[in-house]
């Protein structure tokens, strides 16, 4: 697993546009948990694609427990 570094405001890359995912591929799935373990890791409810640089539709959450 990979832990991205996140990205703060005002962070060029936040103010962008997400695009929609079309194709859930194989690469798409590990970037996914990355994201989710990169959510965990800083210990958050939930994080998007772009708060790691990937102006991708993608948010994460889990409120079951501490992120």
């Amino acid at each position: 697993m990979s832990i991205y570094e996140v990205l703060h405001y005002p962070h060029v890359l936040l103010k962008k546009k997400s695009t929609p995912i079309v194709n859930f591929t194989d690469e798409l799935r590990e970037f996914v948990k990355n994201l989710i373990a990169t959510g965990y890791e800083f210990e958050g409810g939930g994080i998007a694609a772009a708060q790691v640089g990937v102006n991708k539709r993608i948010f994460v959450s889990d409120f079951s427990k501490t992120f």
